[in-house]
């Protein structure tokens, strides 16, 4: 995965810098093994990558990481994880599941820790979750090389970034 997010970060320098300014630093060794502690089991290989590339998004500015979708970090994740186990049963959440961002309205793209490799999943309160791709790598693959094939445009306005439309 690490050549993916070089590759991204690259991208997001060029092309979306003040949004790539408030992503924070990568999760340290610490915060990885809190999360996982947290979860009381290791955390999968492509969420730790995910999460040393960089840990979350900052609050300084208004922007999307892809759609509608905010990057969380190891804390945000093991808050939303621990919440949502309490909580979120009534509404369709699954105790497997790990969520990796949300769109700041209870909806969330997690990760099934019941499966190797672990899909990616889009969770909508109270509905059936839509299977994104197998893996996070396949689903950041995809995003990667249509990013870079111009295939994105970010909403100035709306913070969103998505996929272009074609006319």
């Amino acid at each position: 995965m690490n050549p993916l997010l070089t590759r991204l970060d690259i991208w997001l320098k060029k092309h979306r810098s003040r949004f790539f300014k408030n992503l924070n630093p990568g999760a340290s060794a610490a915060e990885l093994a809190a999360l996982a502690k947290s979860l009381g089991k290791p955390l999968p290989a492509e969420v730790a990558d995910l999460l040393s590339w960089h840990n979350g998004q900052g609050d300084d500015y208004v922007g999307y990481f892809v759609d509608h979708w905010l990057l969380l970090s190891t804390t945000r994740i093991a808050a939303a994880k621990a919440d949502l186990d309490a909580n979120g049963t009534a509404y369709g959440w699954n105790k497997d599941w790990l969520p990796l961002m949300d769109d700041d309205g209870g909806n969330y793209l997690t990760v099934d820790l019941a499966h190797q490799p672990a899909p990616l999943l889009a969770y909508w309160m109270g509905e059936t979750p839509e299977t994104l791709a197998p893996s996070l790598e396949k689903w950041l693959t995809t995003l990667v090389t249509a990013v870079e094939a111009g295939q994105y445009s970010q909403d100035s306005e709306r913070g969103t970034f998505s996929k272009a439309k074609k006319r």
